[in-house]
């Protein structure tokens, strides 16, 4: 039996399986995503054109989009067209509220995307902010293109 709190709202396989459609129906309007494995492949130096492109096209139907991630600015990502926090100590409240306010919204109408459950669901979880864990990152490191497994 699983730790509440470390109980997602919803499970998917990658970013690119949730239903976006049903989350703006439910009211959410923030859209936090981890980078590391659920955006890009870990320590990528940057963000892979098909998840800005995807993150474009959610901002464009009226979501308001931040990255949280718990990467020291020194190992910086390139090609971010949108917030990001960096060392934003997940599952610490802190960052989330933050990017939050940026995004000039609250935790009911929040979302956090990431992979890990005690950084990404527990820390959204403590806040009542609707979480998704996505199993993997859905690119093969050498085509960019969705996996065939």
């Amino acid at each position: 039996m699983m730790i509440p709190r470390l109980c997602p709202t919803e499970t998917v396989e990658t970013i690119f399986d949730i239903d976006f459609e049903k989350l703006h129906t439910l009211g959410k309007q923030a859209l936090l995503f981890d980078f590391d494995n659920t955006l890009a492949e870990k320590g990528s130096p940057t963000m892979p054109s098909v998840s800005n492109a995807l993150l474009e096209d959610l901002a464009t139907i009226g979501f308001r989009i931040g990255i949280l991630t718990n990467r020291r600015r020194r190992r910086m990502i390139a090609d971010v067209l949108f917030p990001i926090i960096y060392h934003a100590c997940k599952p610490r409240r802190a960052g989330y509220l933050a990017m939050l306010e940026t995004l000039s919204s609250s935790p009911e109408h929040g979302v956090m995307i990431g992979n890990r459950y005690i950084t990404d669901v527990m820390g959204g979880n403590r806040l009542g902010i609707y979480t998704m864990r996505v199993r993997r990152y859905p690119f093969d490191n050498n085509r960019n293109q969705p996996n065939s497994d």
